[in-house]
Formats: structure tokens, C-alpha cells, sequence
């Protein structure tokens, strides 16, 4: 694996422009990797586990989860910027699947930079790629009012109708502040929308979008999270 150079001092948001590139990462892909992700975000989807499983849903081996997705992609931007520089907000779109093998190569650029108060804030457009196309691509995406969910809520109800296959898509994190260790925190979700029935390349489905948000012990939001998944029918495409 490729590593870049951790720098031991946050960088000076004010040398930094617009277009400047952020140095590559490449990431070996291992089945150790891609389970051990599984395990550390517990995502017990067996797709990310399970090669037999990931046959059976049409994939020609396990693939790695969007969470795992989420951090690496983190550790690609702290890397560059620093042990002091904080993401505020990261939101990806997953392409391609990552299997075993298909190492990925993380590259980004800078496309805006700007004072905030007394804080500099910049903006990444980031990618990663295999040898199969793009893995990831940065993404921000907002969408209607969200709604509560009652009774067994919207999965139970697709569950139930057959649309047992679950498969994440987007993913996109608002951070507020970092938290600190022994904080006590708590999650609230709500569903924003329900797709109409789509025909994907996985079988027939619907897109399903939920918002989490996440407070201390105080009452006050910490982060919040938009994630969106595929549920749909195995083997009905």
C-alpha cells in the first residue's frame, strides 16, 4: 500500500488555492481489509463478508461497505490537511464496487477556499478509483421535508413486500464538532423520502433516504447524517 506522508502540523489554510492537488493515496484491497471494515462500522450485510452470499446477489466477489468508504476517504483528507484540521461535511456517491484485489487510488483537488469568522474553510472535490472505473465521487445532495416513521417502519414494510436485498448508494456526513471520549450521545432518524419502484441492474427496488442526527448529552446536534440505500429484489431484474 501507498501511504502519504502524514504531515506533523496542520496546514496554513491561507496557503492553500484553489486547484492545488491533494497527494495520492492508494489503498490495497484485501479481504482482510474489506471484512475487518465490516466488523469495525457493524455492517453485517453478508455482501461484505461472505463471497458465497455476494454470488448469490449477482457480484463476482465481496465488496467493501460504504462506511469503510466514509473513513478511508476521511483519513485521505486528515492525511493531507493535518491533525488539526476537522471535517466539517464529506458526502460520497459509491460507483463501481471495491472487491478484493482492485486496489483504489484516492486523488482530490482544491476547489474553494474561504474565511469563515476565524476559521479558514476549504473545499475538496475528491475521487477513488479501480481498475473497474470510479469507486467513489464527492457529492452533495438535499432533498425534501423528512417525516417520522410509524409502526414497523418503511423496511419492515419492503421486507415484507420482498425487497429483502439492501445495498448503500450515498452517504453524506454534516459534522458540527468532534466528540470527546466518554460523552454520552444520541440518535434520532427520520425517513425524507421513498423512491417509486426503479429497475436496477440488482433486480426491481426502491431508493430509501433517512437523515440521523446525532446529540450530546446536552441536547445540542453534534453531526447529522443523509444515507441512502437500494432495497430491492434479488435475482427480479
Amino acid at each position: 500500500m501507498t501511504e502519504q506522508t502524514v504531515p506533523r502540523t496542520t496546514i496554513d489554510w491561507q496557503s492553500v488555492q484553489v486547484g492545488d492537488a491533494i497527494p495520492t493515496m492508494v489503498l490495497s484491497m484485501t479481504p482482510t481489509r474489506i471484512v475487518a471494515g465490516a466488523i469495525a462500522s457493524r455492517d453485517f450485510m453478508p455482501v461484505h463478508h461472505d463471497r458465497d452470499y455476494a454470488n448469490q446477489q449477482g457480484a463476482p466477489d465481496m465488496f467493501m461497505n460504504i462506511l469503510s468508504d466514509t473513513a478511508y476517504c476521511s483519513r485521505f483528507l486528515t492525511d493531507w490537511a493535518g491533525p488539526d484540521a476537522m471535517v466539517k461535511r464529506l458526502a460520497i456517491r459509491l460507483g463501481v464496487p471495491a472487491f478484493p484485489g482492485y486496489d483504489l487510488t484516492y486523488t482530490g483537488s482544491v476547489t474553494a477556499v474561504e474565511r469563515d469568522g476565524e476559521e479558514g474553510m476549504i473545499e475538496v472535490e475528491l475521487r477513488a478509483t479501480n481498475d473497474l472505473g470510479e469507486h467513489i465521487t464527492g457529492m452533495a445532495e438535499r432533498g425534501g421535508a423528512p417525516v417520522a416513521s410509524e409502526g414497523g417502519g418503511p423496511l419492515s414494510v419492503l421486507d415484507e413486500a420482498g425487497f429483502v436485498g439492501t445495498l448503500a448508494s450515498n452517504s453524506e456526513f454534516e459534522i458540527l464538532r468532534y466528540l470527546r471520549l466518554g460523552e454520552a450521545v444520541t440518535a434520532d432518524t427520520v425517513v425524507e423520502s421513498i423512491s417509486d419502484e426503479k429497475q436496477t441492474r440488482l433486480g426491481a427496488g426502491h431508493f430509501l433516504t433517512w437523515i440521523t442526527t446525532y446529540r450530546d448529552e446536552a441536547g445540542e446536534v453534534v453531526g447529522r447524517q443523509r444515507f441512502r440505500i437500494l432495497k430491492f429484489k434479488p435475482g427480479a431484474s
